[in-house]
This record gives structure tokens, C-alpha cells and sequence, in this order.
């Protein structure tokens, strides 16, 4: 029979974690508190109650009281940041959520959590009760024993297996056993706890003298046979910090803390104590897990609604006569939701098997594709084809450009766009991680969709598709799918005109949808032979560099493991001792990082160059050069890229499967791919027309600095004029190393660079970067005024807006942690320029396409690459399409300083370029 098991959480890591899980893009709900935190600490405490169902829980705090250890060691954590005002304002929220959940919550004054945790483990195990340490904290690792195990599941990574770390693991990964972990931190010591250790003693030093010695004790009782003379001085010279170390972490495994286990026995969660709290926070997605656990309720207060089919007034019509009756009903009205349903996302390849319909809340009509016996395909579209290309009729949906491609594939142009609630939740709150119907219907209408899963299972080999379920299912999922959309699209036009982007909504996104619809279905001509060619080339290429690295690490091994990699360069070669370089962090798995930042560091040695010329040609070619290729359409014979409207918080585009954004320019190798790119017929060609210097010139107009306004009123070289100010220097005196660094301080000036960041990219120290920004303020004093003026306006409304008055959040402008704060100051400063920038571009392409559009021409706008659009033209109409395209996007905004556009023309985009 198994042992009852003992689950102990350590809850001041989880709360850190929690809230740095989100650090990039925080959940703040609409009452404006951050709930990172919060949410990441509620979602941890679920799994492990629901999930694991632990018979006894508790989760420990530490105290904000000094410990023993401070008391042996004044500078004991004396290094850690302050905790971030926003996180600590989530403390009391945590408080009362464990409360709620009725887990017992420790802690005690003078000791850390680590104390109490290592105490409970050590008395559940004298009792034969399993104990689980839920932490990360690797010393938690010297009180492992067959009872007692890590549970290592990072919050927020969702329901994957956790990794439990036992005796035989930490044997594994680090040949030690769990006593002889206290004499391996106090060797190495610990950076985070500010833990001194021994000078030049590493990880791996550490392992392998406990590994022959045994302890601390053993070392320094045959500190004689240790040849290596500067570990031999060092351990010699640093006696006394090593066993203070020692004596610093080593947990007390019986603090006095007067809790009987059987008061940690896990609690019956009661949903009445959860649910006003989850709905307070905005947690309501969380609410139908409380049911799923069978948490214990008398009526579950206030959960969610969701489908009923005894309430929703939804319709399957599947006879002529009901399709008539649904055309002429949809013919009287002046905007109707509509929604279609496939048998997959992929617009090319995908087909449609029903459309729903909408116009009153709470009632819906499906129309089914795929019953030839009852209604044939055909005849549905002939009832419908009229009505959706009628553009006097508006139309809405969620995602609509998806459904307006899937109408595409059956002869359909859908004219009339009118409403996208996708587009709309993103302009309302741009920082939202998911903006899809499920998420918009939580946030909104507190609705939880019928989830698809229902429908057609999990992913995997055993999904179905859409074709294999039952009409009268697909009916009720589709037919939800339009009502809510509907509900959405009442609610979200008041939330528009409340933050003040009914404009941009209306004026810029909505037509741009049109835009992007007919970009993607133009979709890019590929040369295949060409890239064929290219990928054997590069193969041969990567393999020759492969035996090369091979040669110069005297052995083969796998160069795509980063863990192969990683033993290879820092403990064979050690590279980093023959350049005097510290060794790089390992990962959380235990391993040395190889990110290409981590290896730019280590770049003088011979083999660091070769690793990277090698990963940049295996990742053209497999990215590129071998993907781009097996994704054209067979249906088009052209590759068909998706834009987003609702990714970027700044506003700009993305592109995705594939994303055709990323192709490179920078490098020979990289811009040769561009030549694949050709036009679809032999007297077609490709127009590349690129902004010059966009984003430059819209600080220029933001800031209103007279000097920059002038320069690029003159038609001056930017770079060269702000080189000559900031080096002194007339401009005809400008080296091209100069420009060069100019160049790094005007574009890093948009991003809020600091004198760091500066130093980095130029290879200067701190104090010659801040010199260079001083002097650039001083010839461009406007600029740092308006950065000035622009946090000041973050700072009190918690929001920067755009030229168009695109809304971006930054809740963190105000944080007491500097480096919180000061990313939000860049996001503040970057968000209002490149966001603008991004407003105009798709002003130029609106403009663009309607031009071509009213003038029949059979040019088409294929590629929109952030300052770049791309073009494939007939040949008789290049003339007039150059001019076209250069004046439309040099007006698309007035400016005080001139747009300029670079217009190129070729038989590739490289050539174009």
C-alpha cells in the first residue's frame, strides 16, 4: 500500500515565479491591478490540490524578520532587489486566496520557508508519510531521501509531467549525494542568497573534489594532495568563508514550529469561498475547474453561464424551404454576424462545411455544406453568394478574414466588412494574451464557450475533423459561435468609444481587413529550382564546417545539442579560461547556455565562429530554403502567408505560417533567398517600395526638434548629421565608422537605449556611451524632452497613445523597481513611434489598394515586410503603378518633415530591393 503523501509549497518562490512568468506582457484586469501573481500562484495551488490530491498540504512564507543567518552573516541576501511594488501589492490577495482554499498557511519569524519545509519533511518521514517539496530551490536537495522528493513544475507551464527530483537524480546529474549538497553550495556558493563561497570554486570544481573527498571536512583534512595550486591556495587562503558558507546553508531540519501534521490534512475546497474571489480578480476561466474537482457547493454562486440547449433559440436548417425562408430573412437586414465552420485552419487547404448566421441575441441559424441528401452545396451557396457580396448589407464576425478566405474558395468575394470583434477586444486591451472568441466570451459576457475539444478530441493522431461529428453538434457549436460574436460586438462598440479608438477601428482596421484579405489570397510566386539548387549548396556548406568544428574540438559530437555543445567549449576546451572570460550560467536543466548571445561573447575563438556560421547556414536552410517550398498551395501553386491585427501591442503587423516577415536582408546568404521570390507570370515583375528612415522622421514630427526637422528637410543624410553633432565634426569630415555608430545611437534612441545598452552595441564602456547621448541631447534637445514628456504622460494616465491615438498599457511606468520600470519607460517611449510609423504604413496600403482597385488594374500588393510593401505588376503597368505607389505613401500622413520612399523594380524581390 502506498504512503499517504505530504505536499509542502514553497510559496515565497511561487509568488516570485508567478509574477516573473508574466513579466513580458502582465495580466492586468479591467480595474487596472496587475494579478500576474496572483493568477500564477491560483493556477499552481489547483493543480496540485485537483491534479495530485495530496493528503496532507501546506504552503510556507517566508518573513520579511531577519533570520539566524543574517544575524552569522550581515550581507546574507543583502543583494537581491527590492521586491516590485505591483507584486507586493498582490501579497494580501495570495493570503486570502490560500485562506480560501482552506490550505494551511506557515510560517515563523527568524526562519526562512526552506527551514520550515526541510522540518515538516523530516517529521512526516519519522511518521511514514511521503513528502513532495514543491520549489526549485536547489537547496531543498541535501534533505532528499526515499521518503522525501522535489516536485519541480514550473507555474504556468500547463499540465505537463513534472520532473521529481530524488537521490538517484541528484546522483545522476551531479554524481553527489543529498549530505554532501551543503559542502557543494558552501564551495560554490550562491549568487542569489549572496552566499560567499570560495573564490574560483565552480560547479564543477565543487563536483569533482566532493566526489573525491567526500566533505569539506575531507578536503581540508588532504588539502596537501590537491596538485592544482590555485585551487589548492584559494581552498587554503578561504578556510573561514567556507565553512561560514557552509554553516549558511544548511537548513535547520527542526525548527520549532508547533503544528501537528494532521492540521495539514487537505481541505474539502468549498466553490463559495473561491468564486466571489476568482470573479473579483477576473479569474473566471478558473471557475469551471472548480467544478470539474467537484469542489464542494450548495448552488456554485456565480459561475459561468454556458449552452443550454433548452434556452438558446438555435436553428439547423437543412431543407430547401428553410433556406429560402433564412436568404430572404438575411436579405431585410442592413448587418448580420455570420461564421463558418471547416475542416481545418488552414485557408488553403481547408474546406468550408457550414455557415451560421446571427442578427438578435440568443438566436442563430446554421446552414450545413456537407448534406448533399437534404441540401446540396450548391444550392446553399446560390442562396447566399448574392447576399454576401452585396456590400450594401454589413457584415461581423470573429476572425471574419479567415471566414471571408474560406467564402473565397467557394466563388464568394465578400464585400461589406463592417465588425470584427477580434480586432476590437485588441484595440481595447492590446496587451491581452489571447483575443480568440473563447477568451473575448469570458472576459465580456463571464460565457464559457462549448469547447471544440467536444467536438473533435484533443490533438493528436485520434482528432477528428469537423466532417465526422454529428450536424446537430457542429449546428449548436456554430450557431453559439455566431450569438456570442454577436453579444461581443454590442458590448465592444461602447468599450471602443469609451477608450477612444472607434476611429482607428473604424478608419484604419477595419479597411485594412480588406487589404490583408486580398494580399492573402494573391499570396507569392516561388522559384523552386532555385531554392533546390540553394539547399544543396548549403548542405554542402554546413557540412564542411561541421568536419571543421569537428577538427578544432578534437572529437565529433552532436552541434545541434546545446548540452553536447555546452561540455564541449566549457569543460573540454574551456574557452573561456583561453580568452579570461567567465563561463556562462547553466540552464534549468543543469546545462551550459548556447544561445547565440551567450556564444557572441566567446567569438575570438576559432570554433565559437565556425558554430555560429554554422547554426546561421542549417537555419537558413531549414527555416527557408527547405520549408518555404512544401508550402505552397497545391490548390494556387504560390505560398500563402496569414498577417496579424492582433499580435503586436504597438500595432504593427505580423506574419505567420510562414512568416515571411523574418526573411533575411542582412547577410549574403540571407538575401539571396529574397531572389526565390519572382512574379507569377514571364512579363510580370516585383516593386519594392521602402521607407526611408520612417521611424526617424516620425520622432522628428513627435518631438518637434527643429534640427532634426531641418536635416531631413535639407535631404541630409540623418546618420551623417547626427555623427558630425555628437563627434564634433563637420559633415564632410564624417569617417564611416562614425556614421556607423550614429546610426546605432539614432535607432537606439527610439528604444529607449540606455549608456548599457549603447556600450554593448558599439563594444565602448558606459561612460563614452553616456558622453555620446549627452551630446546628441544637446544637439536634438527636443528629443529628450519629448521622452521626458512622454513618461510624465505614462507615468499619470498608465498609457502612451500613437499619432492615431492607438492606446498602449504600461502599468509597470510607475514601479519601484528600477528595472521594471525602466523597460516600461523604453515600451513608453518606443510604443509612440513605432506604433505611429506602424498607423502610417497601413494608411499608405489602404490608400494603395483602393487606388488600384478604382483604377482596374491587375497589380497586386503581395508582401507587407514593416517599412516595405512588395508588388508584383504586369509589365505594362509599372510605369504607372511606381508614381502611384510613392505618392500614396509619401501623403499617407502629414507630416512636418518629408516622407521619403526608395520604389525598386526587378525580376525578384532582391533585385527589387
Amino acid at each position: 500500500m502506498a504512503p499517504p503523501r505530504l505536499f509542502l509549497i514553497d510559496g515565497s518562490a511561487l509568488y516570485y515565479r508567478s509574477y516573473f512568468a508574466f513579466i513580458r506582457n502582465p495580466l492586468i484586469n479591467s480595474k487596472g491591478e496587475n494579478t500576474s501573481a496572483t493568477y500564477g500562484f491560483t493556477t499552481y495551488l489547483m493543480r496540485i490540490l485537483f491534479d495530485e490530491k495530496p493528503d496532507y498540504l501546506a504552503v510556507v512564507f517566508d518573513t520579511k524578520e531577519p533570520t539566524f543567518r543574517h544575524h552569522k552573516y550581515a550581507p546574507y541576501k543583502a543583494t537581491r532587489e527590492k521586491m516590485p511594488e505591483e507584486m507586493a501589492a498582490q501579497y494580501p490577495r495570495i493570503v486570502e486566496l490560500t485562506e480560501a482554499f482552506g490550505v494551511a498557511r506557515l510560517e515563523k519569524a527568524g526562519y526562512e520557508a526552506d527551514d520550515l519545509i526541510a522540518t515538516l519533511a523530516k517529521r512526516a518521514e519519522r511518521q511514514g508519510i511521503e513528502t513532495y517539496m514543491a520549489t526549485g530551490d536547489k537547496d531543498m536537495m541535501q534533505v532528499l531521501s526515499p521518503m522525501i522528493k522535489m516536485f519541480n513544475m514550473r507555474p504556468g507551464a500547463g499540465k505537463d509531467s513534472p520532473e521529481i527530483i530524488d537521490a538517484a537524480h541528484l546522483q545522476q546529474e551531479l554524481g553527489l549525494r543529498p549530505e554532501q549538497v551543503i559542502d557543494y553550495l558552501a564551495l560554490m556558493g550562491d549568487k542569489s542568497d549572496n552566499v560567499p563561497g570560495v573564490p574560483k570554486v565552480g560547479e564543477k570544481t565543487a563536483r569533482e573534489l566532493l566526489q573525491q573527498y567526500g566533505s569539506v571536512a575531507g578536503i581540508y583534512a588532504n588539502l596537501d594532495k590537491i596538485s592544482k595550486k590555485a585551487i589548492h591556495d584559494t581552498l587554503a587562503e578561504n578556510r573561514r568563508l567556507a565553512e561560514l558558507s557552509r554553516e549558511l546553508v544548511t537548513l535547520d531540519t527542526d525548527a520549532p514550529l508547533e503544528i501537528d501534521l494532521e492540521a495539514l490534512r487537505r481541505p474539502a475546497v468549498e466553490a463559495e469561498k473561491l468564486v466571489p474571489l476568482f470573479e473579483h480578480l477576473e479569474f473566471r476561466s478558473l471557475i469551471p475547474r472548480l467544478r470539474e474537482a467537484g469542489a464542494q457547493s450548495a448552488a456554485m454562486p456565480s459561475l459561468q453561464t454556458q449552452f443550454d440547449a433548452q434556452k438558446q433559440n438555435y436553428h439547423l436548417v437543412n431543407t430547401p424551404g428553410a433556406l429560402q425562408t433564412l436568404a430572404e430573412q438575411l436579405r431585410r437586414r442592413d448587418f448580420f454576424i455570420f461564421d463558418t465552420e471547416t475542416t481545418g485552419l488552414e485557408t488553403f487547404n481547408a474546406e468550408v462545411i457550414g455557415i451560421s448566421f446571427a442578427w438578435e441575441k440568443g438566436e442563430a441559424y446554421y446552414v450545413p455544406l456537407n448534406d448533399p441528401a437534404n441540401l446540396p452545396a450548391q444550392a446553399v451557396i446560390a442562396a447566399f453568394k448574392p447576399l454576401f457580396e452585396n456590400p450594401q448589407i454589413k457584415k461581423g464576425g470573429q476572425n471574419i478574414k479567415f471566414d471571408a478566405l474560406m467564402l473565397y474558395q467557394h466563388g464568394i468575394e465578400l464585400q461589406g466588412i463592417d465588425f470584427d470583434t477580434m480586432i476590437a477586444g485588441y484595440l481595447i486591451s492590446p496587451g491581452a494574451r489571447q483575443n480568440n472568441l473563447d477568451a473575448l466570451a469570458e472576459k465580456y459576457l463571464n460565457y464559457k464557450m462549448i469547447p471544440i475539444e467536444e467536438l473533435i478530441g484533443k490533438k493528436g493522431k485520434g482528432q477528428k475533423t469537423m466532417l465526422d461529428v454529428p450536424v446537430e453538434q457542429v449546428s449548436a457549436y456554430s450557431c453559439e459561435d455566431a450569438d456570442i460574436t454577436l453579444q461581443l460586438k454590442l458590448m465592444l462598440e461602447e468599450k471602443l468609444r469609451e477608450t477612444g479608438a472607434e476611429e482607428l477601428f473604424r478608419e484604419v482596421e477595419m479597411p485594412l481587413v480588406e487589404v490583408l484579405l486580398h494580399v492573402e489570397k494573391s499570396g507569392v510566386s516561388l522559384d523552386v529550382p532555385f531554392l533546390q539548387e540553394m539547399s544543396a549548396r548549403l548542405g554542402e556548406n554546413a557540412e564542411r564546417l561541421q568536419k571543421e568544428i569537428y577538427q578544432l574540438a578534437g572529437e565529433e559530437f552532436n552541434t545541434n545539442s546545446p548540452q553536447q555543445l555546452g561540455v564541449i567549449l566549457f569543460d573540454k576546451l574551456e574557452i573561456h579560461r583561453e580568452l579570461n572570460k567567465r563561463k556562462p550560467a547553466r540552464t534549468a536543466t543543469g546545462q551550459y547556455s548556447t544561445t547565440e548571445a551567450i556564444l557572441l561573447r566567446y567569438s575570438e575563438h576559432p570554433v565559437v565562429n565556425k558554430i555560429l556560421e554554422y547554426r546561421k547556414l542549417a537555419k537558413l536552410k531549414s527555416t527557408y530554403v527547405d520549408a518555404l517550398p512544401a508550402l505552397i498551395s497545391p490548390r494556387t501553386g504560390r505560398l500563402h502567408t496569414s498577417f496579424n491585427q492582433t499580435i503586436a501591442a504597438t500595432g504593427r503587423l505580423s506574419s505567420s505560417d510562414p512568416n515571411l516577415q523574418n526573411i533575411p536582408i542582412r547577410g549574403e546568404v540571407g538575401r539571396e533567398i529574397r531572389k526565390a521570390f519572382i512574379p507569377g507570370a514571364p512579363d510580370h515583375y516585383i516593386l519594392s517600395a521602402d521607407y526611408s528612415q520612417v521611424e526617424l522622421r516620425v520622432m522628428a514630427h513627435i518631438s518637434g526638434d527643429e534640427a532634426l526637422k531641418e536635416a531631413f528637410a535639407r535631404g541630409e543624410d540623418i546618420h551623417s548629421t547626427t555623427a558630425a553633432a555628437i563627434f564634433d565634426v563637420s559633415l564632410n569630415q564624417v569617417t564611416p565608422e562614425q556614421r556607423r555608430k550614429a546610426k546605432e545611437v539614432n535607432f537606439g534612441i527610439i528604444y529607449g537605449i540606455s549608456r548599457f545598452g549603447l556600450a554593448d552595441r558599439l563594444g565602448i564602456s558606459p561612460d563614452e556611451a553616456e558622453e555620446i547621448i549627452r551630446h546628441y541631447f544637446i544637439r536634438f534637445p527636443k528629443v529628450n524632452q519629448y521622452m521626458i514628456d512622454t513618461i510624465a504622460f505614462a507615468r499619470q494616465n498608465k498609457y502612451v497613445t500613437t499619432l492615431l491615438n492607438r492606446r498602449r498599457y504600461v502599468p509597470e511606468i510607475a514601479d519601484k523597481n528600477a528595472a521594471i520600470r525602466q523597460n516600461a519607460e523604453r515600451v513608453a517611449i518606443n510604443t509612440t513611434i513605432q506604433g505611429s510609423a506602424a498607423d502610417l504604413i497601413k494608411i499608405a496600403m489602404i490608400d494603395i489598394y483602393k487606388e488600384i482597385k478604382s483604377r482596374k488594374l491587375h497589380s497586386q500588393m503581395i508582401l507587407q515586410v514593416h517599412d516595405e510593401l512588395v508588388f508584383e505588376a504586369p509589365e505594362n503597368e509599372v510605369d504607372m503603378l511606381k508614381p502611384l505607389i510613392k505618392e500614396k505613401m509619401e501623403s499617407a500622413m502629414q507630416l512636418s518633415v518629408p516622407l521619403k520612399v526608395d520604389v525598386g523594380v526587378g525580376k525578384n524581390w532582391l533585385e527589387a530591393h
